[in-house]
């Protein structure tokens, strides 16, 4: 955390990881520590996103509980937008993103709103307002030409929490 101070970070992104939440053991206790504390905008994709949820109470679980091989959710799918913000009128209601994971956060964390869902995981994109602080469990960052919305939503993160001055799209 001091690091972030020290070199004027102005947001910060916290991407997945391929091996199960609940195998971080102490060497992620500095990450838990800036997401406790940071002022920064922050993002976090996918296992950022149950990085971020664990960090603030709220253990990950199987997509499909009880089975000893969690169901993954994988491929480029529509995700449903719940409700009206800057960032889903940013990328309208069954944006397609990829997805791929076998966890996800089975709820919000406090002072958290769930903004988006599909059939397997209803917990897809968690807003926190006051600490400017976005997580999907999806994967924004990986966009292609033919879907695009990746782009939209980090584009209108950046403006939305300040980072950037808003623009039109591709600027």
């Amino acid at each position: 955390p001091e690091l972030f101070r020290q070199i004027e970070v102005e947001a910060i992104f916290v991407s997945g990881n391929s091996v199960a939440p609940a195998s971080f053991g102490a060497e992620a206790d500095a990450l838990f520590e800036l997401v406790t504390n940071t002022e920064r905008p922050t993002f976090g994709f996918c296992g950022g996103h149950q990085l971020i949820a664990r960090a603030l109470g709220v253990d990950s679980v199987p997509v499909v509980d009880g089975e000893n091989t969690p169901t993954t959710e994988s491929g480029y799918l529509p995700v449903d937008t719940t409700a009206d913000h800057p960032l889903t009128l940013a990328i309208g209601n069954a944006a397609v993103f990829r997805q791929h994971h076998s966890w996800q956060v089975p709820s919000e964390p406090p002072g958290f709103v769930n903004m988006a869902s599909t059939a397997l995981s209803e917990v897809q994109m968690l807003v926190n307002e006051d600490r400017r602080m976005v997580t999907t469990q999806f994967h924004p960052e990986y966009w292609t030409s033919e879907h695009p919305a990746g782009a939209a939503l980090i584009r209108a993160f950046l403006e939305w929490s300040g980072v950037i001055s808003p623009g039109p799209a591709g600027a």
